[in-house]
């Protein structure tokens, strides 16, 4: 966002561009991950050793990670905060007197929550919370294996 503003740029040029540019230095790192991966291969497994046995532990399951939108809310919330108070000022700009004059925001908190850096920190709340709600659902999770009864077996 800083940058964007002090080019002169709007926001949705700035991702649209930086997408396009940042595509080939992404799309080398895939080629040069596959080029190492060929020349390297990983080395073989003592015979009867798992992947949980080795601390690799497994691939977890989805329900512990969280939902899409708590995932997209850090991110999108501090564009759609920014944007809100630009737009806003760009109606007023070229509004007509009479328009300005009637004109009421429905919250007198727009000018806070649409500053930029607000906007981020909001944002990074917003992802510690859903981190320690992840995390705290995890420990709940393993209290509840470890207090389970083993089966004989």
């Amino acid at each position: 966002m800083f940058v964007a503003d002090k080019l002169g740029i709007t926001m949705g040029h700035a991702i649209s561009h930086g997408h396009r540019v940042g595509l080939l230095p992404a799309l080398a790192g895939l080629a040069t991950a596959r080029w190492v991966n060929r020349g390297c291969p990983s080395r073989p497994s003592p015979e009867g050793e798992t992947a949980e046995a080795l601390g690799g532990g497994g691939r977890e399951p989805e329900s512990e990670f969280p939902g899409f939108l708590p995932s997209i809310a850090p991110v999108v919330l501090p564009l759609i905060l920014s944007r809100r108070r630009r737009t806003l000022y760009a109606i007023m700009k070229h509004a007509t007197a009479e328009t300005r004059a009637t004109f009421r925001p429905r919250s007198s908190g727009h000018p806070v929550l649409g500053n930029k850096n607000v906007a981020l920190l909001i944002g990074a709340l917003i992802a510690l919370a859903v981190t320690r709600a992840r995390k705290t659902f995890r420990g709940k999770i393993s209290r509840r294996a470890s207090a389970s009864p083993s089966m004989p077996g």
